[in-house]
């Protein structure tokens, strides 16, 4: 059983668990755990969560684009074998 006691910046504390079904649950638990425990790895965490989304939003457009590309070949692909 897996389980998380974060505290927060208000001093309430609440308690998560977990049974872990397999080892890769079990490390992203702990990982988890880990980090809403320690306000530096929860700011880390929240500045790459941000970064990510700045990432995406840049290249949202690029990839919808591909993907219609892609859709396209796919088609024509699909239509050849026939």
């Amino acid at each position: 059983m897996i389980i998380a006691n974060p505290i927060y910046e208000n001093k309430i504390t609440k308690q998560f668990s977990h049974t872990a079904d397999t080892d890769d649950v079990r490390i992203l638990t702990d990982i988890l755990n880990h980090s809403v425990i320690n306000p530096e790895k929860t700011k880390l965490i929240k500045d790459e969560q941000g970064a990510w989304r700045t990432v995406n939003a840049m290249f949202e457009d690029d990839e919808k684009e591909l993907l219609k590309v892609l859709d396209t070949k796919g088609k024509v692909l699909n239509e050849k074998d026939k």
